[in-house]
């Protein structure tokens, strides 16, 4: 009777293992796990400069976990731009999440990186039509094993005249530095309103290292102004981290919490919760010493109360 029950428990847990394993399929070797690719932009006809928002998505349309594992952290995925037949450097090396090369996903789940033109592109693209790709390296040791895309084509405008003086200008920031770099930035938003360089403007004035205890003027910069000068998301959240260093270095824990709060990326993540500890560091105070340990112990073993309205018995 005994040596039947303990077969039924054995035939059971081999059941499970073997539907745990059912349920996760890894690469093989010389094949490709079951994902797709895509990239999309909100839209494809630009103006020469100017920046633009995409977002890489890796779906597992299976119904089984899929688990892939790029060579290395910075090789996930590839950015490549042609434009006329021509591949326009740099071919772009973007990560997924975090510093972790492995990537899993479950059954009909995706997983989506926003990035823009201008982390890549400082000066954006010239006036033409360009071919948007991403290849993806799923297997780690086998670069023969590439996945690719489908391709956005976007349309390049020319400038116009109010538009080129604009860009000059710009180009004139990014070559300045220090207090220059400064007043330049804050000439080029008194003369250019609404522009479509502001955003990096309003950033490449913040991040000067001049101003990170000018906590007041970052927050002129990045506040509610920078929020209203149609940001890509990935300037968004550039900003919100700009605008957190500057608060937590003046101590204003509280607030550069609250910036961070709807930021949806992992180092937003791995930052609240440091800066959560520290806040409650700060709140509560340090962990009693030693000595004041010892002396608490004394007193609760005494039965002397040290409160002020404690009564004689």
């Amino acid at each position: 009777m005994r040596a039947q029950f303990l077969w039924v428990i054995v035939v059971a847990v081999t059941l499970i293992v073997e539907q745990v394993c059912a349920e996760q399929v890894e690469p093989k070797a010389g094949a490709a796990p079951s994902v797709e690719v895509t990239i999309s932009c909100p839209k494809t006809t630009i103006v020469a400069g100017e920046n633009m928002e995409f977002t890489i998505t890796i779906r597992n349309p299976s119904d089984k976990v899929v688990n892939t594992a790029p060579l290395q952290p910075f090789a996930v995925l590839t950015l490549h731009v042609e434009s006329d037949g021509k591949v326009i450097p740099p071919q772009l090396k973007v990560q997924l999440k975090g510093h972790d090369p492995n990537v899993t996903l479950g059954a009909g789940q995706t997983l989506k990186k926003d990035q823009d033109l201008c982390t890549w592109f400082p000066l954006g693209f010239y006036a033409g039509t360009f071919e948007i790709s991403v290849t993806y390296l799923p297997v780690r040791n086998d670069r023969s094993i590439v996945l690719k895309s489908n391709v956005v084509k976007v349309e390049v405008q020319a400038r116009t005249p109010e538009q080129e003086k604009e860009y000059q200008d710009f180009v004139e920031i990014l070559h300045a530095s220090g207090k220059e770099a400064i007043d330049k930035c804050k000439q080029f938003l008194k003369e250019h309103p609404k522009s479509m360089f502001e955003p990096r403007v309003r950033i490449h004035c913040a991040g000067n290292p001049d101003l990170m205890k000018e906590v007041n003027e970052i927050e002129g910069l990045l506040g509610d102004a920078f929020e209203r000068s149609s940001p890509t998301r990935p300037e968004r959240n550039f900003a919100r981290d700009l605008r957190a260093r500057a608060l937590e270095k003046n101590g204003m824990i509280k607030e550069a919490i609250s910036v961070l709060q709807d930021v949806d990326e992992y180092w937003a993540d791995v930052k609240l919760m440091t800066l959560r500890q520290r806040l409650e560091f700060v709140e509560q105070g340090p962990p009693p010493t030693e000595g004041e340990r010892e002396k608490e112990g004394s007193e609760q073993k005494g039965g002397v109360s040290t409160r002020s309205d404690a009564k004689p018995e």
